[in-house]
């Protein structure tokens, strides 16, 4: 599932949600409420080069009305 994302933010935050249910058993509402080794770790596992992408992971543009 991580592999068909295209962009690192999206993996990274994907792989991020999975890891925060696998250990607390809910995703969480803000996905930047883990430790950042935490961050740094997945990123290195996903080939991730800069971990602060998972900061645009969040981002998205408002949908129209």
């Amino acid at each position: 599932m991580i592999a068909k994302s295209r962009q690192d933010s999206h993996r990274l935050g994907v792989a991020v949600q999975i890891g925060a249910v696998r250990y607390k058993g809910l995703f969480l509402t803000d996905p930047l409420a883990v430790p950042w080794p935490v961050v740094d770790y997945l990123a290195e596992q996903l080939g991730i080069g800069d971990p602060s992408q998972v900061k645009k992971y969040a981002v998205r543009a408002q949908t129209a009305l």
